[in-house]
């Protein structure tokens, strides 16, 4: 009985402290920063004509506005720790030391450190971990979704919109089979956000929807990214995509004016083509280090 007693306290013990090493070392879904609000921008972003013409090669940017600052850091996308790229993120923010961070896409639950954290989130995962080591508040550079979805749906209709979103996350999985699965689970969540309420039942109204409206494209289980890239006029897929990554970049420019007018120090990571094509913004709302 006292061994039973013994094993039953030393397993409680270690269930405890894996309680108490999983709370401490989590990761969340970061939040948006609260009260953005949108207005016109003095200098519109460039057209993914204009990127194609200047080409995608990586761009970071240091700018001052009144008290505050940015460096805003373009990346090629990774999810390689030992990507020098990774290394040059941990570098630049021990070298600017910013008292806010902002990041990438919106992470998600996971328990773990820096090089793990790159592997599954990318380079976002990178500034999480700077930023949680260092004590500064990590946000999201995404808007709400309530904001993004009376944006996106005051141009496009709620099925179509919400086939986008579905494909944009489905059409990477890999096998026709796993691409299915992942339509399937995307179609449950997504036909929850505002506006999307009951615009796709299951994979079978996406098929539905995809065959009558897009005959020209092909089957989207094992299409490549394509169609749903920006920048594109294949298909209103495309379309729909040029305007969400429209409307995410005023919403960055909207973000950075706000918080610099506050003083922050902010560190900022993204996709290399969000710098460059929001650079005359950029000059716009500050002074640019050279």
């Amino acid at each position: 009985m006292r061994l039973r007693r013994r094993i039953a306290l030393i397993l409680l013990a270690i269930l405890l402290i894996a309680s108490v090493l999983g709370w401490r070392y989590r990761w969340y879904t970061l939040e948006s920063v609260p009260g953005v609000t949108m207005a016109p921008l003095p200098v519109p972003v460039l057209s993914y004509a204009d990127l194609n013409e200047l080409g995608n090669e990586r761009k970071t940017i240091r700018l001052e506005r009144g008290a505050g600052a940015l460096l805003y850091i373009g990346t090629h996308h990774t999810r390689d720790p030992d990507d020098p790229q990774v290394k040059e993120i941990v570098r630049l923010w021990d070298e600017f030391q910013p008292t806010v961070a902002l990041a990438e896409s919106r992470l998600g639950f996971y328990v773990g450190g820096l090089r793990k954290g790159v592997g599954m989130f990318g380079e976002a995962g990178a500034v999480f971990a700077l930023a949680r080591a260092a004590g500064v508040p990590v946000y999201t550079l995404e808007a709400p979704l309530e904001m993004e979805m009376r944006a996106v749906l005051s141009t496009w209709r709620a099925d179509r919109v919400a086939m986008f979103y579905v494909l944009r996350g489905a059409v990477n999985r890999g096998s026709p089979d796993a691409r299915e699965r992942e339509a399937a689970n995307l179609i449950r969540k997504r036909t929850r956000w505002p506006g999307l309420e009951g615009s796709l039942s299951d994979v079978a109204a996406l098929d539905s929807l995809y065959r009558a409206e897009l005959p020209h494209l092909p089957d989207w289980r094992t299409a490549d990214g394509t169609v749903v890239w920006p920048g594109r006029t294949t298909s209103y897929l495309n379309e729909i995509a040029t305007g969400v990554n429209r409307f995410r970049d005023e919403y960055m420019l909207n973000l950075f004016r706000d918080q610099l007018d506050e003083g922050k120090r902010i560190f900022a990571v993204v996709g290399t083509s969000h710098v460059i094509m929001q650079e005359p913004a950029l000059r716009a709302l500050g002074t640019i280090e050279r």
